[in-house]
């Protein structure tokens, strides 16, 4: 395909950001890749996001070995006009930019900045439905092990992230894709050290403030920054049904693990009202949490085997690990070096189950 003709696509929107492929130049002149990616900000807060993002990507690329884990931008700088913009990419801007006012296109040429990198390939979600949607049971332990294998960049990285005292804060099945035959972390435009205690707040009280329950967040950390009044007012909520969305699938995954999501919540805030919280602790045990519920959430929603551990004894076991990891309380939450630990240990173990049975297969064939 000749994209400077045809143009590309658009991977992802943003309030006011888009992600392109295949890259779009810089003012500068640096040319396209179709092994890259843009992500264009606009809005008046263009060049503020901007910065942020560069010191985050920075923070990620100044940890030893982060590319085995990560993908992250690598160029930062002011795109090409919108008049040229859409001829590099006339479909992906029109996108972009859909439902925006005039005003604002208008503003773009002024307020937009950009940042390159390498493009992961799919998501970790679309992999998921490519590969678990209709899996038969005959095919199923062997598709699960093969995913397992290819998470375990996404496991390392829990630990990298937490030596470094990081947390990612946006651990979601779209923020992970696939590079080169593994699972990779992608958009750290959230993430926050752990010194930095006012960013997680925010963005708690943020989502707090939403009327759902945010799917990839520990409702600890969720309910940790609201005072007393707002506490009260979520739990009468809860007893009168008048529950935020989410609430469905966040049950129906605890129960798998045999929690009732409702005490879970009446514990949160027994807990946050006595000024029981370690929040470094707290905070640090975000994403390990966040990963443990990915899976589970998938075979929820997007497979027709909603509950693989009942039908296979070596899911059931990573099921386990997924339960260690999804508790509730960080109190009796696994370090991410024990979760990377437990993963390493069960793929070891039944990837040597399956060599030992292809090979009693193939000593059967020959006596016969």
């Amino acid at each position: 395909m000749d994209y400077n003709r045809s143009g590309g696509k658009l991977l992802a929107k943003g309030s006011k950001s888009c992600v392109l492929l295949p890259s779009i130049p810089c003012s500068y002149g640096e040319k396209v890749s179709k092994t890259k990616v843009s992500k264009i900000t606009y809005g008046k807060n263009a060049k503020e996001s901007l910065e942020h993002e560069k010191s985050l990507n920075s923070m990620i690329n100044s940890i030893k070995g982060y590319n085995k884990w990560a993908l992250t931008f690598e160029t930062f700088c002011k795109p090409v006009s919108y008049s040229k913009l859409e001829k590099y990419d006339p479909k992906g801007m029109k996108d972009c930019l859909k439902g925006e006012s005039r005003e604002m296109k208008e503003q773009f040429n002024k307020n937009s900045q950009m940042m390159i990198g390498e493009y992961g390939g799919i998501t970790l979600e679309k992999y998921f439905t490519d590969h678990f949607l209709n899996v038969s049971e005959k095919n199923l332990e062997k598709e699960f092990l093969k995913f397992m294998n290819m998470m375990k960049p996404v496991f390392l990285g829990l630990v990298e992230m937490g030596k470094n005292k990081i947390v990612h804060k946006d651990i979601k099945y779209n923020n992970i894709v696939v590079h080169k035959g593994s699972f990779k972390y992608i958009d750290f435009g959230l993430s926050s050290h752990l010194k930095n205690k006012h960013e997680f707040k925010r963005r708690a009280q943020r989502e707090f403030s939403t009327s759902r329950l945010y799917t990839w967040y520990p409702v600890e950390y969720l309910f940790n920054y609201q005072n007393n009044h707002e506490l009260e007012q979520e739990l009468r909520n809860l007893n009168t049904r008048d529950v935020r969305s989410g609430i469905d699938l966040l049950s129906e995954i605890h129960l798998m693990f045999n929690r009732d999501y409702q005490y879970i919540i009446n514990d949160a805030v027994i807990k946050i009202k006595n000024k029981n919280v370690n929040e470094d602790e707290m905070l640090s045990k975000i994403d390990i949490y966040s990963v443990g519920i990915l899976l589970p959430s998938l075979f929820l929603t997007k497979s027709n085997i909603n509950y693989p551990y009942q039908k296979s004894k070596m899911i059931d076991e990573f099921y386990q690990l997924f339960e260690k990891m999804s508790e509730p309380y960080y109190v009796n939450r696994i370090s991410a070096e024990e979760s990377y630990q437990s993963l390493l240990f069960l793929l070891k173990k039944h990837y040597k189950k399956r060599s030992k049975r292809k090979s009693s297969r193939k000593s059967n064939k020959r006596s016969k």
